[in-house]
């Protein structure tokens, strides 16, 4: 039975104190029992205990600030993992390797509502035996990142959309991409994006950087490029090329009728079957698209079940999406998880904020941790990343542009492994719209200009390595970047008297008979050679309205245009 003072219980039913305080005195042999727990953290429990059979993940409940806890914890033998809920911050934000010491005491103590600050310490005793990383082989690998030893030149996953035209019209771009990690089956942890929605209108321009480029366009060091670059087609029709085609006929008389199904798509036949009507239809095409009829177009002869006859539908059809990553393990993998460092997530003034999610929740900058996934369920279900950049217009010498960019981090373990990190990948996913009365143009990211450091001196520095607020030369002395786009696609570059390399569309000053005269790279009449292939390139836009690139030896300069809006006299 409860213990009461003045009506008040100081011990409840359960042996536990409540309402002390402002207390003093001795006592003896008094203390807390320490209680047996599974996968809860109660910070209303002042000592616990638990021995793992199995990697386990905890939650944590009644945090409230001050309170503290102390959780005895036996990894087990076989060196079993624990997962602790993201609330929980360890000394020196560093987690311990916990398999590697099998029993520990942890202190809890929460700092509020929200955060449980905790110090673990590790005792002597019958050591887990020592773990490797994950065991496998990596099946898939078709993007690279650093981690393949290539270092930052290798650019991981490029994505986006880039829309320009040469008038004041309005033009829209957007782009929507989804990377989904899971597991397949038992043992292979994969890596899937899908090009949700990467789609241009307005007045488009004809040049190279009216473009999707969808996961997988990778500029420079080029291994792989994106299979179909397709989002889903609503009712696409054009006779023989995109078609749903159904003829049917009763052979010999007979009172069955069959039907045949013809899926044409870019005027190849990607399935042909009879089937029986009333029948369940579902095309299985060996292409991966998933394929749905749409509404009719042509029709001959009878209906079915009359006569032989014919219809012809529109088509409605989704590309799969494209498996980049594949790690088998030898074991049945018991938990993935992955990580998302997002360092850049800026949105198009003015525009919709874009849409980021991972996990389930909406995210910006910085690091978030999805936890280890340890159910089946769980883990085929998966991790997605969605980027979506949801179509900055732009009109009127405007240009508007969503930039998203950071790190995924996959992991994965098996019952006696260590967690191990499989595959880290950069991705950048950059949409821009551009109305600017003008080309979009740019130059490569080698290209050199005098940056002022510290207003005492000066140094060349490569165009890609500047960021906005640099004061850099121009031919009318030190001028603020005011606007900057790096990881800039574009298709070909000149090469201007051995060492320039501009896009052809680069306005460049040039002296005619006395006068300067603005001209565009391609109208260059000295030494003048192009360059074909994809390249990076940078967008530049100065106070000042024009900036001066110097060669390696620094004793020779272009004057080029960093005003591309307006090429008027600078």
């Amino acid at each position: 039975m409860a213990i009461k003072i003045a009506s008040t219980p100081v011990i409840t039913d359960a042996q536990k104190l409540q309402n002390i305080t402002s207390i003093s005195g001795t006592y003896s042999s008094f203390f807390p029992n320490a209680e047996t727990i599974t996968t809860v953290i109660d910070m209303d429990i002042p000592i616990m205990s638990v021995v793992l059979s199995a990697a386990t993940t905890f939650t944590a409940t009644n945090l409230a600030t001050g309170k503290t806890a102390i959780l005895l914890l036996d990894v087990g033998s076989a060196g079993n993992v624990p997962t602790f809920p993201s609330s929980f911050k360890f000394a020196e934000d560093t987690e311990p390797t916990w398999s590697g010491t099998r029993y520990w005491q942890i202190g809890l103590t929460a700092w509020d509502n929200a955060t449980v600050r905790v110090v673990a310490t590790a005792w002597e005793g019958a050591a887990a035996p020592s773990q490797s990383n994950l065991a496998g082989t990596t099946t898939t690998n078709d993007v690279r990142s650093p981690d393949d030893g290539g270092g930052s030149n290798l650019a991981g996953f490029s994505s986006g959309g880039l829309a320009s035209n040469y008038s004041y019209n309005s033009v829209t771009c957007n782009s929507f991409t989804e990377y989904r990690v899971f597991l397949s089956g038992t043992k292979s942890i994969e890596l899937e994006v899908e090009d949700k929605g990467t789609d241009m209108t307005g007045s488009l321009g004809t040049q190279a950087a009216c473009s999707a480029y969808p996961p997988g366009y990778v500029f420079g060091d080029t291994i792989t490029s994106w299979l179909d670059n397709v989002d889903t087609v609503s009712n696409a029709y054009s006779a023989g090329v995109d078609e749903w085609y159904e003829s049917w006929d009763a052979p010999d008389g007979e009172g069955v009728y069959f039907i045949t199904y013809t899926i044409k798509r870019g005027g190849t036949t990607r399935y042909n079957t009879i089937f029986y009507p009333g029948s369940q239809y579902a095309p299985n095409p060996s292409d991966g698209y998933t394929y749905t009829r749409g509404s009719q177009v042509t029709t001959t002869g009878n209906i079915q079940g009359s006569g032989a006859g014919t219809a012809t539908y529109r088509l409605t059809y989704t590309p799969q999406p494209t498996k980049f990553y594949d790690f088998t393990a030898t074991n049945n993998v018991t938990g993935i998880k992955a990580i998302w460092n997002c360092t850049t997530a800026s949105d198009a003034t003015g525009e919709v904020a874009a849409l980021r999610t991972f996990n389930g929740s909406a995210v910006g900058t910085g690091s978030t941790d999805s936890g280890w996934k340890t159910s089946a369920n769980d883990m085929s279900t998966g991790i997605t990343l969605v980027i979506n950049h949801p179509g900055p217009t732009a009109s009127n010498e405007e240009t508007h542009a969503y930039n998203t960019a950071g790190t995924l981090s996959i992991y994965g373990r098996d019952a006696t492994s260590l967690d191990t990190l499989l595959k880290e990948i950069k991705i950048n996913v950059f949409t821009s719209a551009s109305s600017t009365g003008s080309p979009s143009v740019c130059l490569t990211n080698d290209m050199l200009v005098k940056v002022l450091q510290e207003t005492t001196s000066a140094t060349l520095n490569r165009v890609y390595d500047i960021e906005i607020g640099d004061k850099i030369w121009s031919n009318s002395g030190w001028t603020k970047v005011v606007n900057i786009i790096k990881d800039h696609p574009r298709e070909g570059f000149y090469l201007l008297d051995d060492w320039l390399e501009i896009t052809n569309d680069h306005p460049i000053l040039i002296d005619n008979d006395g006068n300067n005269e603005w001209i565009l790279a391609e109208d260059y009449e000295g030494s003048k050679t192009y360059n074909e292939g994809n390249v990076n390139t940078v967008y530049i836009e100065t106070e000042h309205g024009s900036f001066e690139v110097f060669n390696e030896a620094g004793d020779n300069t272009f004057t080029v245009s960093g005003d591309y809006a307006k090429r008027g006299d600078i």
